[in-house]
């Protein structure tokens, strides 16, 4: 197993190498480099990171709770994810699988199953640019709006300087209603919702939103 430099909160089990590493709980990095490790059950996001550059890589992050970032939390700096899942988080705000204030590269990872009170059930991007190169965002979802709030990005929620996605799958994330009960605001984006000031998509995107038909929300 690679390891941070800095500090890392929560149990570690130790297994053979055919084995990842798990933590049990909340985990914080201020290193470089995790690698091969199953994180799970957190209350305060699965991995906060602060770090001026952290990689993880073939790494499970599940079954973590948040109010940013069920399963990830980018407080700043920069992550870098390669083959990594992030599957079946929960956030009460914005980022069910990931929320990012910093630069975010994911390559060839997979963002499914996870739920946001708000915006970006799949990834909530807030400031920073964001890459995104193969893999998918699948069946991350947002709740029917019942404040003045609104929902948007079921899958993807852009909203920092800029935004790449290659040859990723976006498909069966949702918003639930029609946006009938939002006291204002709007819902809108199933698939992406952004606002960013660039946003590149290339090499056959597939993309299904169910919210007014739009899959995207583009300013």
């Amino acid at each position: 197993m690679s390891h941070t430099d800095g500090l890392l909160w929560g149990t570690l089990r130790f297994h053979s190498d055919a084995e990842p590493t798990v933590l049990s709980g909340d985990s914080y990095s201020s290193g470089s480099h995790l690698q091969y490790v199953d994180i799970s059950g957190a209350g305060d996001s699965g991995l906060t990171t602060a770090a001026s550059m952290l990689l993880v890589e073939d790494t499970k992050v599940h079954d973590c709770e948040g109010i940013d970032g069920g399963g990830i939390d980018v407080r700043g700096g920069a992550l870098e994810l390669r083959e990594v899942e992030v599957n079946s988080n929960h956030a009460s705000g914005d980022g069910g699988g990931i929320f990012t204030q910093g630069d975010l590269d994911l390559f060839y990872c997979h963002v499914d199953d996870n739920h946001a009170g708000h915006y970006g059930g799949g990834i909530s991007q807030r400031s920073g640019e964001l890459t995104m190169t193969g893999g998918r965002l699948f069946g991350n979802d947002l709740p029917a709006c019942l404040d003045n709030d609104g929902r948007k990005g079921a899958g993807l929620y852009l909203s920092g300087f800029a935004a790449q996605l290659e040859s990723v799958t976006v498909r069966s994330n949702g918003i639930d209603g029609d946006g009938s009960t939002c006291t204002s605001g709007t819902m809108a984006g199933a698939g992406i919702w952004s606002d960013v000031q660039s946003l590149i998509v290339s090499n056959k995107v597939i993309r299904d939103g169910n919210v007014q038909g739009l899959a995207f929300k583009l300013y």
